[in-house]
């Protein structure tokens, strides 16, 4: 154990304003939150990268339900920290063909999201990447929620979130966890 002091992560608060994010895409273009204007929300999925084994089904089930998510106003992002070759591949060895995938997500960006990063431990790892986050940010600029993990292995279930958003739409639901 170290004596070094452990930073803390930075706490997003559902209400508050998302920070700004900006990242290429694997298709061409690049992607600014800014420039989002979905009718309800916008989802925005942050995994680890092509070398993990757990990403590859969950982004593939996310791009099943891509038209769902667009039924209920909402805009969908997958995005990484690998570099553009890794993205390229992750194109062309997953099946996504109408998911946005962006890539270069920087550390100093994933830091302003308050994600978990990870040290490579196994060669096909980059340096350094994003543990797996998803946030759905209203119109406004404002976290309505987010969802974390510090493992591979952990990940939301995108059909429970669906019917979630759905609900909380109905309701009239404001964002919940705001202190």
């Amino acid at each position: 154990m170290t004596d070094a002091p452990i930073p803390s992560p930075v706490r997003l608060l559902p209400g508050s304003r998302a920070p700004a994010l900006k990242v290429p895409l694997a298709r061409g273009g690049r992607w600014s939150l800014s420039d989002q204007a979905p009718e309800n929300f916008t989802l925005v999925v942050v995994f680890r990268g092509v070398h993990c084994s757990f990403c590859k089904p969950e982004i593939e089930t996310l791009q099943k339900l891509v038209p769902d998510f667009a039924a209920l106003g909402i805009s969908v992002l997958a995005v990484s920290m690998d570099d553009a070759d890794r993205a390229a591949r992750a194109l062309a060895e997953w099946h996504i063909p109408d998911l946005a995938l962006g890539f270069g997500l920087s550390e100093d960006s994933a830091r302003a999201w308050g994600l978990y990063l990870s040290n490579r431990v196994k060669d096909v790892e980059p340096p350094v990447f994003a543990e797996p986050g998803a946030f759905l940010i209203r119109p406004d600029g404002t976290l309505y929620a987010e969802f974390q993990s510090t493992t591979p292995w952990l990940r939301l279930d995108f059909g429970t979130l669906l019917r979630g958003i759905k609900v909380a739409m109905e309701r009239g639901t404001p964002p919940r966890g705001t202190h």
